[in-house]
């Protein structure tokens, strides 16, 4: 399975020097306005304050690039939402429940099944999961993008382009 796709300042993290990737190729950069897009209306109140408290973030690193980057908010907000109600649902509900089942004899016998939110709110981490990756929410990746966002304004400020030159000003 290939790797998944990074953003633009992710790639230059581990790259060679100056607009290269870790393999030493030119990364393109995409010519585009780097701001937050407005939050849809309609978005669950717990996506609402997801997208609240993670776009200034995204904004701040500047990754964000209006309503280019706004699906992929609107996805991992909304995965975000039912994620944290199907977690609520099984807290409460539990993971297995009983149920009557017939054999093929049509005799009847009660068993404890897994309940189908279990399942659900497997499938709804695992999409927050690759969503946060996406957007460089996970620790490691929110690291890698503000350490790119530093030496993105060192570059325009004229100072140290190498990431490993602490406390260089060349």
């Amino acid at each position: 399975m290939a790797a998944p796709a990074k953003p633009t300042a992710l790639k230059l993290i581990g790259g060679r020097g100056p607009g290269q990737d870790s393999a030493g190729r030119k990364v393109v950069t995409v010519p585009s306005a780097r701001e937050a897009p407005p939050m849809p209306k309609g978005l669950p109140r717990e996506a609402q304050a997801e997208w609240k408290r993670v776009v200034p973030l995204l904004d701040k690193l500047r990754v964000l690039a209006g309503d280019l980057h706004r699906g992929v908010l609107v996805r991992y907000c909304t995965a975000w939402a039912e994620f944290h109600e199907l977690r609520v649902d099984v807290a409460t509900q539990g993971r297995t429940e009983w149920v009557t089942v017939r054999n093929s004899a049509g005799d009847e016998t009660t068993k404890r099944v897994v309940r189908p939110e279990v399942k659900m709110l497997a499938e709804a981490r695992a999409e927050v999961h690759r969503l946060t990756g996406e957007l460089g929410l996970s620790p490691a990746t929110e690291a890698k993008a503000y350490a790119s966002a530093q030496t993105t304004a060192a570059m325009g400020d004229g100072g140290a382009v190498n990431p490993f030159a602490y406390g260089s000003t060349t």
